[in-house]
């Protein structure tokens, strides 16, 4: 499909499982024994990582924009992911350090996607946390021969395809490829797609362009004292957009699956607001996030293509996991105060 467009540049397989195989998963979810350690200066920290994202793909047609869907004749808007992340990071990378890192010597994982020129950015990125062990993991979210869902790669690359096809009235379907694909490492690929993360108790993952403002606690030790297998940032939030089909494909998962939810009334009031998480910063148990049962619903919306179609996205997910498997005791506020991009304008 010939694409004409303007550059303008800017700032699993589903296996069916059964009640009781679910129920067995969750159960040997609570086996695990969190592990605990010191650091040089014999502070006690979790076993844990802070998670960073330097996703760009080498291609830059999957960073497009539709500017004017009209077939053949679309208009595509060039957006400059790499220049964008690189700019942010420079500006909250050093907050993330002395106000977190300096204190609390966690490690951070940082995943990216292989291309040209992304060494240098490594190096970079290393150099504006000073002392923090970084571990740089590649992850292949971009070519169609490791895309989830490879038959329909050309559909889901296409923005102004998927903006035609797929109509919102909050836009969600244009966003371009690039950026659905970080949702879908948010929640899956980093999980699934390799086992980086798996040697840790607890992720927490920041975005880019969110600055940390103040930290009152050990986030990873306060989610242990609290026994919470999600952290989020403030409060949660209720309704907003990106979740066309959503809520009937989660029941539809449910039922297929024959789960009865942990506490129900928290399922019912999570999906009737459409409960979300804000996704700029938030914490998870990996003994949940790499478990069978997590895992199985993810596979299932996955299949569903709402995360290319409407952008569904890990603010929801998350919190719909949360409400099916979990008890409302098990989620609560991070101890980290962060501003976000959208926040400062």
């Amino acid at each position: 499909m010939q694409r004409a467009f303007h550059v303008c540049h800017f700032h699993v397989l589903i296996v069916p499982i059964c009640v009781c195989q679910l129920c067995a998963a969750l159960k040997h979810e609570k086996k695990q024994v969190l592990e605990i350690h010191s650091d040089a200066d014999g502070k006690e920290l979790a076993s844990a990582t802070v998670v960073l994202l330097h996703l760009v793909p080498e291609n830059p047609l999957l960073s497009q924009t539709c500017q004017e869907s009209a077939g053949p004749n679309s208009v595509y808007w060039q957006e400059a992911p790499r220049d964008k992340n690189m700019k942010n990071f420079r500006e909250t990378l050093p907050h993330l350090h002395s106000r977190f890192l300096a204190t609390y010597k966690y490690p951070v994982t940082l995943f990216y996607a292989p291309f040209h020129g992304v060494i240098d950015d490594i190096a970079e990125i290393k150099s504006l946390l000073p002392g923090v062990n970084v571990e740089a993991q590649p992850l292949d979210v971009f070519s169609k021969d490791r895309f989830y869902s490879p038959e329909r790669y050309e559909e889901y690359t296409d923005t102004c395809l998927m903006k035609r096809t797929y109509p919102d009235h909050c836009g969600c379907s244009n966003f371009n490829f690039a950026y659905k694909q970080m949702n879908y490492v948010f929640t899956y690929g980093m999980f699934f797609d390799t086992d980086v993360l798996h040697k840790y108790r607890y992720w927490l993952r920041i975005d880019s362009d969110s600055r940390v403002k103040d930290v009152q606690e050990d986030p990873f030790q306060a989610m242990r004292r609290q026994n919470l297998t999600f952290a989020y940032r403030e409060q949660p939030f209720t309704e907003a957009c990106c979740t066309t089909e959503m809520p009937a494909k989660v029941e539809a998962f449910i039922a297929e699956h024959g789960i009865k939810p942990v506490v129900p009334a928290f399922l019912q009031g999570y999906m009737k607001k459409l409960t979300y998480f804000y996704g700029n910063i938030g914490a998870g148990n990996l003994e949940f996030f790499t478990s069978p049962s997590y895992k199985a619903f993810v596979s299932y919306l996955l299949k569903q293509g709402g995360v290319w179609k409407y952008r569904w996205d890990d603010q929801h997910i998350y919190a719909q996991a949360m409400a099916i498997f979990q008890k409302p005791s098990n989620v609560g506020p991070l101890t980290i105060a962060i501003s976000h991009a959208h926040d400062r304008g």
